[in-house]
């Protein structure tokens, strides 16, 4: 949602493994050095580890992309096989037939050596992959060094790389694997990257993405820097987050205090920058000494002694059937530290964790009386208002579609919520640990309103981000004859329907469409994806045709944002 305000065309730290946005920092230059080996005459046994997250299934994938054309690949992206699984799905990978009745390992072993007398025949190579390979226990281990067996008087078959975590160092230095070891002939061990890498890394997939001006000022760098260690993938989730949240605030520049606050949503509170020791200290004294004013500040603020009550929780109750709790929050100790600029840091007051502990307390009370399953859908029902208790249907999705809504499951976190903009239930946990369920009906750029029974309550997304796994449900109108997705060749009234849809919103005279989804409605929908940042596959798929029902049919559609 954030491509046209900042100028892109995709997204520049999605943290799926595309090669097109591979950094060649010297070490990851090496690192393919290394994999391109592997696939050598010369090569044999080759194996890259590196730190979760520094880029080492992105090389893989670049390695597949531009292998040569006599050079037959096998990856393997789910290692935790048993050696007969293994063989099976070598074969599987190369396309090999073989004999799927026998529990023996020796058709797969047989059909496997034959496919490789073949390929070198024709003068060609076949390597087998495999990805997070310190998943492999030791017997499946053993039948790889085994596979190093299949060999000509002058050359062996079969080039395999390993591809895992540091720890496959540690497992292969096993004694019982001694034979294997011996056989590696490149190994490699990819590093984060230092500082001036990661600012160039941050620019390279920013000019991929379309960028045509710096985004991140040097302070936000820094900062993210400190908290990212140079982990591509931890750099790419903190600078995901500070983009949306750099949209949210209208901001275009992204500084020190949106990367804070992109680390305390993504990280939690264990990603918040450390202090420095004098703070830490000033801090620390103030924590023990506003334990005191909490307990004093409950009888005062009861007792109406004090001239100073906390402003930020207030509770109103009415004597109808519906009581509306509401607390409104401006700022928690956490967002203090995250969202200040300079690096002085002010103290927290005393009354300032008096409305958090409220508010902890309040929503902890709430989950208890409010979150079970079945009432958090029939508050979502009431959103969309429709009498929940009318309804017909053995599950909430069903007396959905029973009027014209469709239920999504999804997951994601915060980003996919906003993407999609409409009231969902949110799976929380409570302090005990359980499973709660409350609906999410409005968000801005620091907080979101939780419905529960029309209690209202209204957290910040910091507070959120230690309760919700990211899973949600959230309900969408279907086009007039249901359909949940439209495509090239379908044939229905809701695809005349769809063209006058896109025909209101480009602002042209709506015309009688036929039936039928025509190259030219493929077009249509491809080019409202790419503009709106979607999956530009030219299918009216649920996300595309709820992004349209929003703009289109907003007056009868609840949102988040309001």
């Amino acid at each position: 949602m954030y491509l046209e305000f900042f100028g892109l065309k995709e997204k520049p730290f999605s943290i799926t493994p595309n090669p097109r946005f591979l950094y060649l920092s010297d070490q990851h230059k090496e690192a393919l050095a290394h994999l391109v080996y592997g696939t050598d005459e010369s090569g044999s046994f080759a194996l890259l580890t590196g730190d979760v997250g520094t880029g080492k299934t992105t090389l893989c994938r670049t390695l597949v992309e531009q292998a040569p054309d006599d050079v037959n690949l096998a990856l393997i992206l789910n290692p935790l096989l048993t050696p007969t699984e293994l063989l099976a799905t070598i074969c599987d990978e190369f396309n090999i037939d073989y004999y799927q009745q026998s529990e023996s390992r020796k058709p797969l072993l047989d059909a496997l050596n034959e496919y490789l007398l073949e390929v070198y025949s024709r003068g060609e190579r076949a390597v087998l992959i495999i990805d997070e390979a310190q998943n492999l226990d030791a017997p499946t281990l053993e039948q790889i060094r085994l596979l190093t067996n299949l060999e000509t008087g002058e050359h062996k078959l079969l080039k395999i790389i390993l591809i895992g975590q540091p720890e496959l160092r540690e497992v292969l230095d096993d004694e019982s694997l001694t034979q294997l070891a011996q056989r590696i002939t490149a190994r490699y061990h990819l590093p984060p990257l230092n500082r001036e890498e990661t600012d160039l890394y941050m620019e390279h997939r920013l000019n991929v993405a379309g960028a045509d001006r710096q985004i991140f000022n040097n302070k936000a760098k820094d900062e993210l820097f400190k908290h990212s260690k140079g982990i591509p993938r931890v750099t790419n989730v903190i600078a995901e987050r500070a983009l949306l949240g750099a949209y949210a605030k209208g901001t275009r520049t992204i500084n020190r205090g949106l990367i804070r606050n992109a680390i305390a949503e993504v990280l939690g509170r264990g990603g918040k920058a450390k202090l420095d020791m004098p703070s830490y200290l000033l801090i620390s004294s103030i924590a023990l000494a506003c334990l005191s004013f909490v307990l004093a500040g409950w009888t005062m603020y009861n007792s109406g002694e004090t001239e100073n009550q906390a402003p930020m929780a207030t509770l109103q109750a009415s004597n109808s059937s519906e009581q509306v709790a509401v607390v409104e929050t401006t700022v928690t100790p956490e967002v203090v530290v995250e969202n200040i600029v300079p690096e002085t840091i002010e103290a927290p007051k005393a009354e300032e964790d008096f409305a958090a502990f409220s508010m902890a307390t309040d929503l902890q009370s709430l989950l208890d009386e409010y979150g079970d399953t079945e009432q958090a859908f029939d508050t979502l029902f009431q959103l969309w208002g429709l009498p929940a208790s009318q309804l017909e249907g053995d599950t909430a999705c069903m007396r959905a579609e029973s009027n014209g809504l469709a239920c999504i499951y999804e997951t994601g976190g915060l980003e996919n919520l906003v993407n999609y903009n409409r009231p969902a239930v949110l799976e929380l946990i409570d302090d005990f640990g359980k499973k709660r369920m409350a609906v999410a009906s409005t968000i801005d750029e620091n907080t979101i309103t939780l419905d529960m029974a029309g209690n209202l309550h209204t957290v910040s997304l910091i507070e959120l981000q230690d309760r919700w796994r990211g899973n949600f449900v959230l309900f969408w109108r279907l086009p007039p004859d249901g359909s949940k997705l439209l495509e090239s060749g379908m044939q229905n009234s809701d695809v005349a329907w769809l063209a006058g849809r896109l025909d209101m919103l480009d602002g042209l005279e709506p015309l009688e469409y036929g039936d039928t989804f025509s190259e030219n409605l493929e077009q249509r929908i491809m080019q409202y994806q790419t503009d709106r940042g979607l999956p530009a596959d030219g299918k009216a798929d649920p996300r595309t045709l709820i992004k349209l029902a929003a703009e289109v049919d907003s007056s009868q559609t609840p949102t988040l944002f309001r």
